[in-house]
């Protein structure tokens, strides 16, 4: 079996066992991790794994989260100054990340290595820190232009902006010409003070830097989230999302000229070109099918979820970025949140003639496979929210890291909490 010859079996946690990742991820700059669903416990455990390896074998220091770039940014400054890592990170990132068990050994992690840097490379505006900390902090940057005749007043509307991207809801705004009239003159405003700064406060150069990319991205996600709005439905695919995503990405890679990046990110924002599906698969649409009405979601197509999609990963390589991405996928096992009943799934079956068959007819509890090694032919596997796809896979991704037994994520109550909680 040629895919069989193609596996490595991990068989214990040292470092050594990934030889072949280490010789076959080179150069690349940026390692791309993935995950089925942001619900898959076995897979945040792994990329953690990995995520050392990278760091102690590889030289990689620069952590990068599909998570709001300001949260990330004002976590990572918390941290260096001996905050508590795992508050931090539950006002920085996702919930299903912070607040999982699995997670936790990641902020262990970082509270031991402080050569680690925490960015964020997502327009979305999700964190704690961006609602509590974003406009007084960039306040504070403006008010050294004194030409700019700066005002508290001129504030208020940027403040409310925020609110209302981060609740996901911009009809107020999208619906008052006025109000949008007065934003983009004093974001115009803004941009004029940051390069007037940048020319006559040398030392916070890095500083604005980062401040006109972050106006950049969230100018660009308002106006995709304003659109989606007048539409009226979401997309599946998140071409602009991901293009500012890839945008910022590159910006971070510039911003640490000397520095390798990790990315820890959801596998479809990872992928390269999708155009290789098998879309119309009888296989892989029953099970789209059956996987929908276990979670209660409507008849869709693999066509309709993924047709024209641009993620990320792809925009990166266009711009000639060196990247690796892997994937994860299993062979059996849930995902979820463990003991909330209507979040935990089956993980399908993989198709007898699947990637996960061959691991698992191998006797593989973990291991890789290095997609490049591959002959060009089209081979299932569940990368993609368990969904059994065939595609020629080594156009997508460049390694899959295989686990036995998903696990769904399980909640984690930090003590301090507890004692709060009495």
């Amino acid at each position: 079996n040629v895919l069989e010859e193609k596996i490595i079996c991990i068989k214990d946690s040292s470092f050594s066992s990934l030889a072949l990742l280490e010789k076959s991820i080179g150069d690349a700059r940026i390692v791309m991790l993935g995950e089925q669903t942001h619900y898959d416990g076995t897979t945040f455990s792994a990329k953690i794994h990995l995520i050392k390896f990278l760091h102690e074998k590889m030289g990689f220091n620069v952590i990068a989260f599909e998570g709001d770039m300001y949260g990330l940014h004002k976590a990572n400054e918390e941290v260096k100054n001996k905050m508590n890592v795992f508050h931090a990170m539950r006002k920085a990132i996702f919930s299903q990340w912070s607040e999982s068990l699995e997670f936790q050994s990641f902020n262990n992690y970082l509270e031991a290595n402080s050569s680690l840097i925490l960015t964020g490379f997502d327009c979305q505006l999700t964190s704690a820190y961006t609602k509590d900390y974003l406009v007084t902090e960039l306040k504070e940057l403006l008010f050294l232009d004194k030409q700019g005749l700066w005002k508290e007043d001129d504030f208020y509307l940027l403040e409310s902006l925020i609110t209302e991207l981060a609740e996901g809801d911009l009809k107020n705004f999208a619906n008052s010409p006025q109000d949008s009239l007065h934003f983009y003159s004093l974001i115009h405003k803004v941009e004029v003070s940051l390069h007037h700064i940048e020319v006559n406060f040398k030392p916070l150069a890095k500083k604005v830097s980062f401040w006109k990319q972050w106006l950049k991205s969230t100018l660009a996600c308002l106006q995709y989230t304003i659109n989606e709005e007048q539409k009226g439905k979401k997309s599946p695919v998140q071409n602009p999302r991901d293009a500012i995503m890839a945008d910022n990405l590159i910006f971070l890679s510039n911003h640490y000229p000397n520095e390798k990046i990790i990315v820890w990110a959801a596998s479809y924002h990872i992928t390269n070109q999708l155009d290789a599906l098998d879309w119309d698969n009888p296989i892989t649409d029953t099970i789209l099918q059956t996987m929908g009405s276990e979670q209660e979601e409507d008849k869709v197509s693999l066509k309709t979820l993924l047709a024209g999609a641009v993620p990320m990963g792809q925009c990166l390589k266009k711009a000639g970025k060196a990247t690796y991405s892997i994937g994860f996928i299993a062979q059996k096992g849930e995902y979820g949140r463990k003991g909330d009943t209507n979040m935990v799934f089956s993980v399908p079956f993989p198709p007898p003639a699947s990637i996960e068959n061959a691991f698992h007819h191998k006797g593989c509890k973990s291991g890789f496979i290095l997609l490049n090694t591959l002959p060009t032919t089209a081979y299932f596997s569940s990368p993609l929210g368990y969904l059994p796809i065939k595609a020629n896979w080594q156009n997508i991704f460049d390694c899959f890291f295989f686990s036995d037994t998903m696990y769904p994520i399980t909640p984690f109550i930090d003590s301090t909490d507890l004692l709060k909680k009495r």
